[in-house]
């Protein structure tokens, strides 16, 4: 009988830790930037001044275009970055420099303010 409660403490065990190792690498993989990701991190200006754009580790930001500012959020998917905000998806294509100082979105070219 004590074989039986202790395979069952075992088993249990078990099913936690890997409840909780699923969690935390849930959580580290949407709040700590990495690869492709990490590059965005920051605020970014259009050469021409027109836009200003933010990102946050945590996938929010913030758009400043000519019709002014715009809380919401990001994703890279697909190889394709996805602005969020005010009810609209914006799905843009983008690339990175060398130096990933220069952020190319959609034919615009922004600067990695410091």
């Amino acid at each position: 009988m004590m074989i039986y409660g202790k395979n069952i403490r075992i088993i249990l065990g078990i099913i936690i830790a890997v409840i909780v190792i699923g969690i935390i690498a849930y959580l580290i993989v949407k709040y700590i930037p990495f690869g492709e990701r990490a590059k965005f991190i920051g605020t970014w200006e259009s050469e021409e001044g027109n836009f200003v754009y933010t990102f946050f580790s945590d996938g929010t930001g913030i758009f400043e275009g000519i019709f002014g500012e715009e809380k919401g959020t990001w994703e890279i998917k697909d190889g394709k970055l996805i602005i969020k905000s005010d009810g609209t998806t914006n799905i843009n294509e983008y690339s990175f420099s060398d130096d990933s100082e220069k952020l190319l979105i959609d034919g615009i070219t922004f600067i990695k303010q410091q």
